[in-house]
């Protein structure tokens, strides 16, 4: 008798994620998965109508873990600009443990529109992928716009300061994971220099980060 798993719907993302990532997009179908994720060829079908929406359900759920650990992260901090550190510093964790559902999330092969922008909201109306994809973004965005009212950063457009903080976040993430880096101490103290570097071009004087010593 086959042995019940308990959340099949996320036991087969995660088989889906993996399998992505081994094969390719292209590899990927309901059948295929069924069979990867050691359950009948037909189980897929009762979750998932087609390809495209599994995928999109992968990022969701991806969004979602991310989010999470991102939020997880802020709240353990009170003040404005440790909890935006905490939340980009899991960003790059979460890159790391994993992988392959980061690389689906910001893939082509993950379709984003309007459907799940809110004008009102400091992200703004962009494409996302998800309600999820929406959150996890609008965390960091938040985390910004707490830190202005804070007076720890200069007033100005909150989303450009969160793009600039994200390119720099996923870039470290993503040369990380490749092992591009080309520093001995690898991430972290790339991490922290990079992070203050910028957050101190944002800041007003009094609370700039003084130069630590050699």
């Amino acid at each position: 008798m086959a042995q019940r798993i308990p959340n099949l719907e996320e036991h087969l993302l995660v088989a889906a994620a993996a399998l992505i990532e081994e094969a390719g997009l292209e590899a990927l179908s309901l059948r295929e998965l069924g069979r990867r994720a050691g359950v009948s060829r037909g189980a897929p079908y009762y979750y998932f109508s087609d390809k495209e929406v599994l995928v999109a359900r992968v990022g969701e759920l991806g969004f979602s873990r991310m989010g999470a650990r991102i939020g997880e992260a802020v709240r353990a901090h009170r003040d404005p600009l440790e909890q935006l550190r905490a939340g980009l510093r899991a960003y790059v964790d979460f890159a790391r443990d994993d992988w392959n559902f980061f690389h689906l999330m910001f893939s082509v092969g993950l379709k984003r529109d309007r459907t799940h922008s809110d004008s009102d909201s400091p992200s703004g109306e962009y494409s996302y992928s998800s309600e999820a994809a929406r959150n996890a973004f609008g965390i960091l965005v938040h985390g910004i716009v707490d830190a202005q009212k804070a007076g720890l950063l200069l007033p100005g457009d909150p989303l450009l300061i969160v793009n600039v903080l994200w390119a720099f976040t996923h870039g470290i993430a993503v040369l990380a994971r490749g092992e591009h880096l080309k520093h001995a101490g690898g991430v972290e103290p790339l991490f922290e220099a990079g992070l203050r570097a910028l957050l101190d071009s944002y800041r007003p004087p009094r609370v700039r980060s003084r130069p630590q010593a050699d």
